[in-house]
């Protein structure tokens, strides 16, 4: 692990984010319908950009958090795959009711991140042009006859970028990556030194379905968009609890000295 954890912050890594819940949001109606569902305000997002959330229930905790992306015809929606099935079966519930269509794509797109100091570099080698994205925001490219979703993402410690593309090509991508570009697949254990360094919190580990979303930070939360699932408690944290929380969820850094 300690050699792993130097490699990706003197070059850079992969790691397999596959297992990820991964569903697409379609029809005209997509932003209105998850915008009540959601904690963050998603009629906000330009496309090919992206925002954290989170679903609550009525009390204000979290089912669970989530990353949503704007694309052109759809929004796509990544989140812990510990969470997938009760997310996807209240989304398909609620679009009953609804003009939309939810489809569970977490089984069809792999997800690789390559997360390390040369990651642009690397990349931008891979595909042989140049990649110039802010955080949360992603572009399309094809190589070969594969087409990919490139994210940039902050997943660690490190600067980072995420390949969302067709599961058939995984190990054809995996392979080209190591063999033509020298970087290889990480532990699991690596990316969890790597996250906690940069203090990013993990759904099932940090928080989980006891957690009030504001007990983890702002990041996710809107104050100022319409009504949604479990906004009246977190407006009254908010606004007449000053913010404060049973529990609050922070990074203890110690300074040591190697011996």
């Amino acid at each position: 692990m300690e050699q792993e954890y130097y490699i990706v912050k003197n070059s850079a890594g992969i790691f397999d984010f596959s297992l990820e819940g991964k569903l697409l949001v379609k029809g005209e109606r997509r932003i209105d319908f998850l915008q009540g569902l959601v904690s963050n305000d998603i009629q906000l997002l330009q496309e090919n950009h992206g925002i954290c959330a989170a679903f609550l229930n009525r009390f204000g905790k979290i089912i669970s958090d989530c990353f949503i992306y704007s694309c052109k015809d759809f929004l796509l929606v990544f989140l812990p795959f510990s969470q997938k099935k009760k997310i996807l079966e209240k989304l398909q519930q609620e679009a009953s009711f609804s003009d939309v269509i939810i489809e569970d794509v977490t089984l069809q797109y792999a997800l690789l991140s390559v997360q390390g100091t040369s990651a642009k570099n690397i990349l931008e080698a891979f595909f042989q042009e140049k990649i110039n994205i802010g955080d949360l925001q992603f572009i399309l490219k094809k190589r070969k006859e594969i087409e990919f979703f490139i994210i940039k993402r902050r997943r660690s410690s490190v600067e980072g970028y995420d390949l969302f593309f067709p599961a058939p090509y995984y190990q054809k991508v995996l392979q080209e990556l190591s063999t033509q570009h020298y970087i290889e697949k990480m532990h699991s254990t690596t990316y969890e030194i790597l996250r906690l360094e940069a203090g990013i919190p993990l759904f099932g580990i940090d928080f989980d379905e006891t957690t009030l979303l504001p007990e983890i930070g702002e990041d996710a939360i809107s104050y100022t968009k319409g009504c949604y699932v479990g906004q009246e408690v977190i407006a009254r944290i908010k606004h007449r609890a000053h913010g404060i929380t049973p529990k609050r969820l922070m990074k203890l850094q110690i300074e040591a000295k190697e011996t």
